[in-house]
């Protein structure tokens, strides 16, 4: 086993965490509200001690981000903003990929997640509802959950579309 400093581990569990205060698991845990054994033991350490958990924790204001894993094949989600386009570099310092990502608010189930929405999606919502997104917000769509290659590893994508009528005409 390779040591790892404190410095790369999280709060929380102690897992390695690539520099960050938290592991993905436990990260993904506090936004959704949720907890798992090591949270609690770690929130009863705080209170035994009497140390508040704002003193050790960072508050996540962020909504979290979908993932495969959170949905179903036909599952139907409302749009809650228009969404915004933001720049993400996948490549390395010394040859950037910098991507333009459009990223919207949706509901599913009542609770609010951010969504990366990729071009297939946004290209049946712009065939839909028109490439205006201001006039998506409370439009309702459907996920279809697709297995796929990607770069070697079989992985659910996630694709949406908008939710239409019998007649044809959408919602």
């Amino acid at each position: 086993m390779s040591y790892i400093p404190f410095s790369m581990r999280c709060m929380i569990c102690g897992e390695e965490s690539g520099g960050k205060n938290y592991c993905n698991h436990c990260y993904r845990l506090l936004q959704r509200g949720k907890g798992c054994k090591k949270l609690s033991k770690f929130l009863d350490w705080n209170i035994e001690n009497k140390k508040g958990v704002d003193e050790r924790m960072v508050k996540l204001e962020d909504k979290p981000f979908v993932i495969a894993e959170d949905l179903k094949d036909g599952e139907t989600f409302t749009i809650i903003d228009e969404g915004e386009y933001r720049e993400q570099d996948f490549g390395t310092e010394d040859k950037p990929d910098i991507r333009r990502m459009f990223d919207i608010t949706i509901s599913v189930k009542g609770i609010e997640y951010t969504w990366t929405m990729n071009k297939t999606t946004r290209l049946n919502f712009i065939r839909g509802f028109g490439n205006n997104t201001k006039e998506w917000i409370n439009k309702k769509g459907k996920f279809t959950l697709v297995k796929q290659n990607v770069f070697g590893n079989i992985k659910n994508i996630i694709y949406g579309s908008p939710l239409t009528a019998k007649n044809g005409k959408v919602k």
